[in-house]
This record gives C-alpha cells, sequence and structure tokens, in this order.
C-alpha cells in the first residue's frame, strides 16, 4: 500500500465523504497552527482506498491532533480485508520515511461503524502497534427512545426525571451562545475540569461545523444548565459540551436536559447521540459513568494504537 501525501484541495476532491466533519479538510485546516504540519495522506494499492488527515509535532505523526478522534476515511466502498491489513504498516513506513519518533492515533468510537472499525483494529494490531489507551465512551441509541423511556432507565434517574419535570424549568434550542457558553465555562471551573476551546474558538469553530446549542432555563428564565452539540456526521451528533450551573444540582436539570435532547434528536431523524468518555487516561469517572448509564447510555471502546518508529 502507497501513502500518497496530497494538497488540502486534492484531498477534498478525492476523499469526498470524510468519515466525521473531525476528518474533513475544513476542521483540520481550522487546527493547523497547533502542529507544525499537516499531512493529507491517501492510501493506494493500484486504487485510491482510504485518506486520513495527521498532524506532526515534537516527533510524533497523530491523527487527531486537536479532536475527539480520527478514521480511516473509506474512498471507495466494499473494500476487502487485503486492503485493510496493510494500512497500518504502511503508515509506519511512512512515518519512518518523514523521521518521526513515532505515531499516534486514536480511532473513533466502535459504534460509529463496527465493521469499519474492526477491520481497522486487526489491521493495527498486526503491525505491531500496541494499545496506548482504552477509553470508554457513551451513546445513547435514539432508536431507543419512545413514551416508555422513563420505565427504561435507572429507577432512581426515573425519580430526578420525574422531579425536574415538576419543577417548572424549560429546554430549548438556542442563539444566545455566549450564555450557553457561560454556563459550560462556570460547570467547569467548579468541577475543575478543563475547557479545550474558548469562546473565540467556538465562534471560529461553528463557522464550518453544524452546531446546536441548548438551554434549561428556570421559570424565573435564568439559564442553568446548557449543551454544545455539533453534527459530526449525517446521522450522528456529539455532545462536545455539557453541564449544570454550581449549586443547581438539586432541580435535577442534567435528567432533564437529556430527555429533551433524546426527543429532540429523535424527532430530527438522528440515530445516536455520542455523550463522549468518561474516562482520563482510560481510568474510569465512576460518578459520570453511572450518570450516564442511568440515563440509558450504552458503552463503546474508543482504542489508542501507538507505534514507536
Amino acid at each position: 500500500m502507497n501513502v500518497i501525501e496530497s494538497s488540502p484541495s486534492d484531498y477534498r476532491n478525492i476523499v469526498r465523504d470524510p468519515f466525521s466533519i473531525f476528518d474533513s479538510v475544513d476542521f483540520c485546516q481550522l487546527n493547523a497552527s497547533k502542529v507544525e504540519s499537516v499531512k493529507h495522506l491517501i492510501f493506494n494499492d493500484g486504487k485510491n482506498r482510504f485518506g486520513i488527515i495527521a498532524g506532526v509535532t515534537d516527533g510524533v505523526l497523530k491523527a487527531p491532533f486537536s479532536a475527539p478522534y480520527a478514521c480511516f476515511s473509506e474512498i471507495g466502498k466494499n473494500n476487502k480485508i487485503a486492503s485493510y491489513a496493510t494500512v497500518a504498516s504502511s503508515l509506519i513506513d511512512y512515518a519512518r520515511g518523514l523521521g518521526v519518533n513515532r505515531v499516534r492515533v486514536t480511532l473513533p468510537p466502535s459504534v460509529y461503524d463496527e465493521s469499519h472499525i474492526a477491520k481497522l483494529y486487526n489491521s493495527f494490531y498486526n503491525a505491531g502497534f500496541r494499545i496506548s489507551g482504552c477509553d470508554l465512551n457513551f451513546q445513547y441509541d435514539l432508536s431507543a427512545f419512545g413514551e416508555d423511556y422513563e420505565m427504561t432507565i435507572d429507577p432512581k434517574a426515573r425519580q430526578k426525571l420525574r422531579a425536574a419535570m415538576r419543577g417548572g424549568m424549560t429546554f430549548q434550542k438556542t442563539s444566545d451562545i455566549k450564555s450557553a457558553y457561560d454556563v459550560i465555562k462556570a460547570n467547569r471551573e467548579a468541577k475543575n475540569y478543563p475547557l479545550w476551546m474558548s469562546y473565540e474558538n467556538v465562534l471560529e469553530t461553528i463557522k464550518i461545523v453544524k452546531t446546536d446549542f441548548f438551554v434549561v432555563s428556570t421559570p424565573a428564565e435564568q439559564a442553568i444548565a446548557s449543551a454544545m452539540v455539533y453534527e459530526v456526521a449525517p446521522s450522528k451528533v456529539q455532545i462536545i459540551y455539557w453541564g449544570n450551573a454550581p449549586g443547581t444540582d438539586e432541580l435535577r436539570p442534567m435528567n432533564f436536559m437529556a430527555f429533551h435532547m433524546f426527543d429532540h434528536y429523535k424527532k430530527a431523524g438522528k440515530s445516536f447521540i455520542d455523550i463522549g468518555p468518561s474516562t482520563e487516561y482510560s481510568v474510569p469517572n465512576f460518578g459520570l459513568c453511572d450518570f450516564k448509564q442511568a440515563i440509558g447510555c450504552d458503552t463503546s471502546s474508543k482504542i489508542t494504537f501507538e507505534a514507536d518508529i
């Protein structure tokens, strides 16, 4: 398998259906300043089979370089196992020619495309990559959402949702991005969680990524919880940030927001909501895991592979 460097414009013409928004030329160009160089790579064995965009920094070739995951986008469909088999080893050969010391790839959660990602797992394993990260990702299957939602979730979560429903709160999609961002920022600061995107970063990103913002407000119209959601693929959305304002836990705004977001995206025809990992360096945050399981989420693996050159 040959690995061919292409220009951003050529890559866009060749890879017409990126695996996700994070694998698009526009998204990677937006974040290009975070690495020393960006490589737009086409994998060809007589035909163009796959494409991936990677960054080089500090002697590491990595994909993603500023996103939750990256994936090999299929250029043609129904690629045979033989084509997948040499993808990872070809990436090592290419990296060796660059003179980097290491290759790191974090693939999407397996739920995004079980068949495609399983074949990539096998390719990376046989090429000698080691697993350096195994995160637990949570997602809600929207086909499971219906009028009986309350009866499908954990009894304690059911009680919290019912209490929230009686509290007079409202849920709405909003164009007031600053208010939504400020709630998320306050939540992150209170919990000592990192907030990787500044408000200015958010404004730049939504120019190229279809993004929804939601708020939960009290009867007095005070925003106490919010969410920022990307459409990462035509039928899939991912919660980038969500959270509630400090001191509002007893109102159960997150249970309230989860219910209404599931309802919103079910009606919008989406297949699932990716709620993201509840691990840090693969170590579970049990509180977050319990919350996501309690509201009905399933779990999938998000694997990081590394190889030294």
